[in-house]
């Protein structure tokens, strides 16, 4: 788990060569624990946790990161040409939500004041 909303899982050996057209895939075997549902960050795809393992096929340039459901998730959108979170500093944010069963998400934003180690209260 990295906090409380994100688990990544590691590709570990070589990819599958589907075709010659595709880059490899991988089979990633992950533990999505059954107290949470989950959503596959890439695709957006929802998946229910379970007390086994799970085999999930994750292409060449994806990672294996899922979200708990329930999340709120804030994203820079900076673009590419910038070179610190200081030039992006004033570019676009975007919330990622992803519900759980009850179609609810929870999350917190906090805003930094540029001047000192505390935030925008809000």
């Amino acid at each position: 788990m990295f906090g409380s909303s994100f688990l990544v899982a590691p590709k570990l050996g070589e990819p599958v060569q589907l075709s010659a057209v595709m880059n490899g895939v991988y089979n990633v075997s992950v533990y999505l624990p059954p107290s949470a549902d989950w959503y596959f960050k890439d695709t957006k795809a929802f998946m229910s946790g379970n007390a086994a393992a799970q085999s999930i096929l994750v292409a060449d340039l994806e990672y294996p990161t899922f979200i708990k459901a329930g999340s709120i998730i804030p994203i820079l959108n900076f673009q590419s040409d910038r070179l610190s979170i200081l030039q992006a500093i004033d570019d676009n944010l975007r919330i990622e939500v992803y519900p759980d069963s009850s179609v609810t998400a929870m999350g917190d934003l906090y805003l930094d004041d540029y001047t000192s180690h505390q935030y925008v209260s809000g």
